[in-house]
């Protein structure tokens, strides 16, 4: 039974509850706990509290809430005991007894939950086999190749226990595509994976695209794979809602929450403390940005410069304000794509609550992740739309002769891609005629080049020079791991194959540099301290390979410059060979 010993109103409902749990406890023979309703961390942030519900305008100053900070013990027993005195001896114990609920926790609890999902068939694993075979021989790929790849992805997963997780996105695929939905050839690093090819999951051939399925499973990593499928966009919802009616006490869509940002944060907290002038605005904005580190704000030690001590005495604890209430949540909504589905039901995983009808999870997606609930992203594209409306006036369906038409490509290579997803703009148009765009893979090196870091580092140039110009970069180092781009490293996949080949990675080095690499289009200092250490390591695998200290720099240097997901630039890719084939004919 749980007791909160603090006043809630003035008709003492709060101490009529208390005393009818404390009989329940008696009378049943139930433990009780001692805890605090609390709504903000320390009692001198409760100023803080209230400036934040002003923000919202909202007004709670009427002293409900001067005591909901987390208390120490002493101040929990103490106001229990003025409350109810009669229950003074009990009270100690209601303390322990939240004590050892704590120590019944399992700190490895979430590590060792197997990953559940409800089945789609009576035997996964045989259905699972059957169905991979089957899409192979529909696709005209049934052989040692293709039979060799997909029984070794095979084996990964159904060694890390994600079989039922396939079959299920395969599920969802069908009926999409069943009720005439267009589902697009996948993005990101599923791509990578034959066996999503073959159970229709894809429309991406790793085996003819050369993709690392490294990338995106890898049996040392026990990380629930991402399937990251586009949908048409004003359809995307039924097959949301199929999935939630399919496994109803299983699913829910994921909540999604809202930080304060500085920038927002800072103009409502200029309106609610007073700072009119825009000189002092300007100010304060320049004092937070140079004083304040973004990831860990202490307070006390911004205090201790004398311009957060003159901000915060002229405009009501501004800067302390915007320490305390700064990356909190300030609203929640519910995430556009994502549905968790759990093998057991839903709430012996995760809170939930009911949304305008709809259960929705109460943590994000990044937290479910952490107790081992399996998130489906149901994401949407308007040019799935555009191209279902081809294929059904033309009769005509993508076929990977397509990726070879010369009338096709020549079009890329002359940038002539008005209407062709991806490549619209002027900007794309110029990438493809610098590269002289002739093949599949120069379309998906078109995309892949055309970000902000590439781009300032004048790699579409490099590229093009280097197509024209084989002979001189067929001598690098690395040209053989990065032969499909002409020795230009443009992706992870290649940086992988470096780092494992060259440099003797094991794999969790591997990760640590795409880590550091993810996110950065553009070049990396040196002296960040894990790029140091890798950079050795590196040397060192080098040197055992027979590659000199000048190779060796000269390769590491080059992997940090920028990289992409191939597996992403192919699934985009295919899209964009759609459509020019349907523009061109």
């Amino acid at each position: 039974m749980e007791i909160q010993p603090y006043k809630l109103n003035e008709e003492g409902l709060q101490e009529i509850a208390n005393e009818g749990l404390l009989k329940l406890s008696k009378k049943y023979k139930v433990k009780c706990i001692l805890t605090s309703d609390s709504h903000y961390g320390k009692q001198e942030d409760y100023d803080s509290y209230l400036k934040m519900h002003e923000i919202h305008g909202r007004d709670v100053d009427d002293g409900t809430y001067t005591e909901r900070y987390i208390p120490t013990e002493e101040e929990l027993l103490k106001r229990f005991v003025k409350m109810h005195p009669e229950y003074k001896k009990e009270a100690p114990r209601m303390i322990q007894n939240l004590q050892d609920i704590n120590e019944k926790i399992d700190e490895g609890i979430l590590e060792q939950l197997p990953l559940k999902l409800p089945s789609v068939h009576g035997d996964s694993e045989k259905k699972f086999k059957e169905e991979i075979i089957k899409g192979l021989k529909e696709k005209g790929k049934y052989n040692k190749q293709y039979i060799d790849r997909c029984k070794e992805e095979a084996r990964v997963i159904e060694g890390l226990g994600f079989i039922d997780y396939f079959l299920i996105v395969q599920d969802y695929v069908k009926w999409a595509k069943s009720k005439g939905i267009k589902v697009g050839p996948g993005r990101g690093s599923v791509c990578n994976c034959l066996v999503s090819y073959a159970l229709d999951i894809t429309e991406v051939d790793s085996v003819y695209f050369d993709l690392d399925f490294s990338r995106f499973m890898r049996e040392d990593k026990k990380k629930v794979p991402d399937i990251d499928l586009d949908f048409e966009t004003n359809r995307r919802h039924e097959v949301i809602e199929y999935l939630v009616e399919k496994y109803k006490g299983y699913s829910a869509q994921v909540i999604s929450y809202g930080l304060y940002k500085a920038d927002n944060l800072l103009n409502d907290l200029f309106k609610v403390c007073g700072v009119e002038s825009v000189y002092e605005k300007a100010a304060i904005k320049k004092f937070v940005k140079d004083n304040i580190d973004e990831e860990i704000i202490i307070y006390d030690e911004v205090k201790k410069k004398a311009e957060c001590r003159l901000f915060d005495k002229q405009y009501d604890n501004i800067i302390k304000h915007f320490c305390k209430i700064y990356k909190q949540i300030k609203f929640y909504g519910t995430h556009a794509a994502g549905i968790a589905i759990t093998g057991n039901n839903l709430i012996d995983y995760t809170a939930i609550e009911e949304r305008a009808g709809k259960l929705v999870t109460t943590y994000d997606l990044g937290n479910l992740e952490l107790i081992n609930v399996v998130k489906f992203d149901i994401l949407g594209l308007r040019t799935m739309s555009t191209i279902r409306e081809f294929e059904k006036e033309t009769g005509e369906y993508f076929d990977y002769s397509w990726c070879e038409d010369p009338k096709v490509l020549k079009e890329f290579g002359k940038g002539n891609t008005d209407g062709i997803f991806q490549f619209e703009s002027k900007g794309a148009q110029e990438i493809l005629r610098l590269i002289q765009a002739d093949c599949a893979e120069d379309v998906l090196a078109g995309s892949a080049l055309n970000r902000p870091g590439p781009l300032s580092l004048r790699m579409p140039e490099q590229y093009g020079h280097n197509k024209q110009n084989l002979g001189e970069v067929k001598d690098s180092p690395w040209f053989e791991y990065a032969k499909e781009t002409y020795g230009t490293i443009v992706y992870q996949e290649q940086i992988v194959r470096i780092c494992r080949k060259i440099g003797r990675y094991d794999w969790s080095e591997v990760d640590r540099i795409l880590k550091v690499l993810k996110g950065r289009g553009r070049a990396i200092k040196f002296r960040d301290r894990e790029i140091e250490e890798l950079r050795k390591v590196f040397y060192k695998g080098a040197k055992a390979g027979g590659y000199s200290k000048e190779d060796a720099d000269r390769i590491f240097s080059t992997l940090l410059i920028y990289s992409f997901n191939k597996g992403h630039a192919a699934g985009y890719g295919v899209v964009s060979i759609k459509q020019m084939y349907y523009k061109v004919y």
